[in-house]
């Protein structure tokens, strides 16, 4: 008799599974230590089990981002409080966001600090619509700072706007990436200083 086939709703707690035993391989040894012979081992399954549910490698990378990018916009969009003005609502972005690079460092390098293949490496081939998808959920954090910019009224250009969120991002981006790396540590007897100061830097720009 063949095994009773699953539900929607056990394909995707297996699929969560299998995802959150990929992001352990990835946490210990980066993407390159990803392959479906360690997780089907790690799983305690048969590679052609995991086939099931992922067409390849490629595809549960992509499940690891979107999972990720979900967690950082997730994570702005609940601290983030209507009823503040939007230069509180800055701060309270830009700690959101040390905040997740810090104390999410492995999803955070993949997110932002490696080569691994982005969304557009992925054009015409199988893998495409789903990078597509990752893209637009990755966007989301840009998107919630343009909003937060555009509150502030410093200008009304939108192109200077567009610039400025991805410049803040840059300068973020700068100093957890070199937290991660061991070298604030190695200027600094303490690392959180260079995030307050580049906080009070960024906010000082729109003060009025």
């Amino acid at each position: 008799m063949p095994p009773k086939a699953k539900t929607p709703e056990e394909m995707a707690l297996e699929r969560e599974k299998i995802i959150k035993e990929a992001m352990v391989l990835v946490n210990k040894s980066g993407l390159p230590g990803l392959t479906m012979r360690k997780l089907a081992t790690a799983l305690k399954m048969s590679a052609t089990n995991i086939y099931n549910y992922f067409e390849n490698k490629d595809e549960i990378y992509l499940y690891i981002l979107l999972d990720s990018f979900n967690m950082l916009h997730e994570s702005i969009h609940g601290a983030i409080e209507p009823n503040k003005s939007a230069f509180e609502n800055l701060e309270i972005y830009l700690r959101t966001f040390i905040d997740f690079g810090v104390q999410y460092e492995s999803r955070y390098e993949l997110m932002f600090s490696t080569k691994d293949p982005k969304s557009m490496d992925y054009a015409n081939t199988p893998s495409e619509v789903l990078a597509t998808q990752e893209k637009e959920v990755a966007m989301k954090a840009y998107h919630l700072l343009y909003g937060i910019l555009e509150e502030l009224n410093f200008t009304e250009d939108k192109n200077e706007i567009w610039l400025t969120t991805g410049r803040i991002i840059a300068e973020v981006h700068g100093a957890i990436h070199l937290h991660q790396t061991h070298i604030l540590s190695e200027t600094l007897n303490d690392p959180s200083l260079i995030f307050e100061n580049l906080i009070e830097h960024i906010l000082s720009q729109f003060e009025k």
